[in-house]
């Protein structure tokens, strides 16, 4: 599968949630090769190239350009991964303003746009509140309305609004009315309990949230499988979609991230939301048999 044990790879980055991007297109089964330790060394910030997420392109069917299989900085898949989405659509619409990609990922059609120098928009699919559709564990009808107080402890002061959303992944989120109730949070304590939460069969993305304007909104996000992360489209999506089930801000909104800012809308026809933001080639490289940057 590896020419002489080496592999070519890209960086690249979405408003700072970095990726390695293999191109297995071809008829290759490079997926099949990249066993959850290679991944986990691939990803690696001590000894491999580092990344939140290892992407890998595969042919698409008709009417896809690639699809995009996800596999996170701890060797588990993904079916979802926005920021992702966007720097494959990059790639392969070889920076070309106007370009437009379709991608693949798990059951989701992500019809990309190249929108401007290093900007790329991406449909990404309607939002899905069902409990199974999360999946959660509790006997709910509606997942956007949880109870803050069920997740306290580990957290130490509950959300005002909690609530859990597909967007082809998990996620949950907790909004809180004051911004410093949001600074507050100790992210790196509480995000890996709250990922492996008993409500969450499958482990979920957790996000904590300041809504500050009808069109603006704070987030940070520990990401599942990946820890905290500087930025997550989907968790953005997420967020959004929560935030307009609770009256809580406007379809049109920036989502402001510790990696930059993402722009949002969800649209009113058939509820798909829409995201733009920054994808950056950084370097391109070739990895060992080992995960280690060789070239």
């Amino acid at each position: 599968m590896f020419n002489d044990s080496k592999m070519p790879f890209f960086k690249m980055n979405g408003c700072g949630n970095d990726f390695v991007i293999l191109d297995g297109r071809g008829g290759g089964a490079l997926s099949a090769a990249l066993t959850p330790e290679l991944r986990r060394a691939i990803a690696s910030r001590e000894t491999g190239i580092g990344c939140d997420q290892l992407l890998v392109v595969l042919d698409g069917a008709e009417g896809v350009d690639a699809v995009m299989d996800v596999y996170n900085a701890d060797g588990s898949s993904s079916l979802a991964c926005g920021n992702g989405a966007r720097c494959i659509a990059l790639l392969l619409g070889e920076s070309q303003v106007g370009r437009e990609v379709v991608l693949q990922a798990g059951e989701r059609r992500l019809e990309c746009r190249i929108t401007r120098n290093e900007q790329v928009r991406v449909d990404m699919g309607a939002p899905v509140f069902s409990p199974d559709a999360v999946p959660l564990s509790l006997s709910v009808e509606d997942a956007a309305g949880l109870s803050p107080a069920f997740f306290s402890p580990p957290m130490l002061q509950p959300a005002d609004i909690a609530g859990a959303v597909s967007m082809g992944n998990p996620h949950c989120v907790f909004f809180f009315n004051e911004a410093a109730a949001l600074d507050d949070v100790d992210l790196a304590t509480v995000g890996p309990l709250l990922e492996h939460h008993d409500a969450f069969p499958e482990r979920a993305n957790i996000s904590f949230v300041h809504v500050e304007s009808e069109d603006s909104f704070r987030l940070r996000v520990w990401e599942r499988g990946a820890g905290a992360t500087l930025c997550c489209g989907t968790a953005a999506c997420a967020t959004l979609a929560l935030a307009i089930r609770h009256d809580l801000c406007a379809r049109t909104v920036r989502a402001h991230l510790s990696g930059g800012t993402l722009e949002l809308h969800q649209r009113e026809k058939d509820g798909h939301i829409l995201m733009g933001g920054a994808a950056v080639l950084e370097y391109e490289g070739v990895f060992d048999a080992l995960g280690q940057r060789v070239a």
